[in-house]
């Protein structure tokens, strides 16, 4: 009963857009997403998931003050998931996705509400996912939003600055793995800098933790526990692109010395000039806890590499491959994506000897040790 209802909603969405936005003075969009995924800890052991999402989105512009307009966008989070095999669960829920209204004129934008803030030129092992978990394997490109303001301000030079408040956003973020304390703020900001053939930015952030045992159940957070981050981080073109994210954490705990954390991503990429283009590139993140700035007595170590080929003007075909070092364990991941004006058509498999091999938070996780995913994704 609950799939055909929730079939019977997406074919209305879909459908009646395309009449509204004849006659109202809003942008109405939509991107309807199913798939199959089979998942398996080994060949004797396999389960499958069915699913549907549709994410509604619209937009318009209210007014103009000044050089400026004012616009907001709407949209939300509506998906069916269900186990056929296995695990024999379901999932279905109706959420917002992006809540907010905007200012923007030539060089300032002010932005209120439930929005994606990401920032940092790393692609895949990304120092800098404080506020998002974007997962380079995914065709949507998903991820949750934080309730909060973020101002940016452009100079003539190319160089910017932001400044943003968070309130409300109490679960675990980006790589955070203790949530904020309820009834306090979050701020922080970044400068961005051109420097050469590139640019440098300088970033900082601050919350409250939630008083609360992790998830790990060996460290306590007491009352009214401050952390503070700085990240450095920067990218040049010198033929081969190439950047950095660095970031200290200091979050002190009641029951352990293990107060800052550091993380280092090293990358580069370049398209060699085979075919339609080749593109190879390579990370490396460093990340370790210890009881002062830059010990790892707990540590990570993550190489990603990718390679990606457009086959022509629709087809794509990607390779992913990660090594946890720590584990001595590779992660392997192949794509095949078929791009037409509305529909996309996505197919990916990945495998590993371990599960979760690259899992340092749920962006990085696929479920069991191989799998194969099919996505079917209409845009109108």
């Amino acid at each position: 009963m609950r799939v055909k209802l929730l079939i019977i909603v997406i074919m209305a969405a879909t459908v009646s857009p395309q009449i509204m936005a004849e006659t109202l003075p809003f942008d109405i969009q939509g991107e309807l997403s199913g798939w199959n995924y089979f998942v398996g800890d080994g060949f004797d052991s396999t389960e499958t998931q069915l699913g549907l999402r549709y994410i509604p989105n619209v937009s318009a512009e209210l007014f103009t003050i000044g050089e400026g307009t004012v616009d907001i966008e709407l949209s939300g989070n509506l998906y069916y998931s269900k186990w056929i095999a296995g695990k024999q669960g379901e999932t279905y829920d109706l959420k917002p996705y992006r809540l907010w209204i905007r200012y923007t004129d030539d060089r300032f934008e002010a932005r209120l509400g439930l929005q994606k803030i990401n920032f940092g030129p790393a692609k895949v092992l990304r120092t800098l996912m404080w506020f998002d978990r974007l997962d380079p394997r995914d065709p949507l490109q998903l991820t949750e939003g934080v309730y909060g303001i973020r101002m940016r301000y452009d100079f003539p030079n190319n160089a910017n600055i932001w400044g943003w408040g968070l309130f409300g956003n109490r679960d675990p973020k980006g790589w955070e793995f203790i949530g904020t304390e309820k009834g306090t703020p979050e701020y922080g900001g970044r400068v961005q800098y051109p420097l050469g053939n590139g640019e440098v930015a300088f970033t900082t952030h601050y919350r409250v933790l939630s008083p609360t045992v992790a998830r790990s159940g060996d460290v306590v957070v007491g009352k009214n526990t401050r952390e503070h981050r700085v990240a450095l981080d920067g990218i040049w073109d010198l033929g081969v692109e190439v950047w950095f994210e660095s970031a200290l954490v200091n979050s002190p705990f009641v029951n352990s010395p293990v107060d800052w954390q550091s993380f280092l991503t090293l990358g580069m990429d370049y398209t060699f000039p085979v075919g339609n283009g080749l593109l190879v590139l390579g990370e490396h993140l460093s990340g370790g806890m210890g009881s002062a700035p830059f010990n790892r007595d707990e540590k990570v170590d993550l190489t990603g590499f990718l390679i990606s080929y457009p086959l022509g003007l629709t087809d794509q075909i990607a390779f992913f491959q990660f090594y946890n070092w720590y584990l001595k364990a590779p992660y392997y991941y192949m794509s095949w994506q078929r791009t037409y004006d509305f529909w996309r058509f996505y197919v990916g498999g990945y495998w590993s000897p371990r599960t979760n091999t690259v899992s340092i938070n749920e962006s990085l996780a696929t479920p069991g040790r191989s799998g194969l995913q099919i996505i079917i994704i209409f845009n109108h």
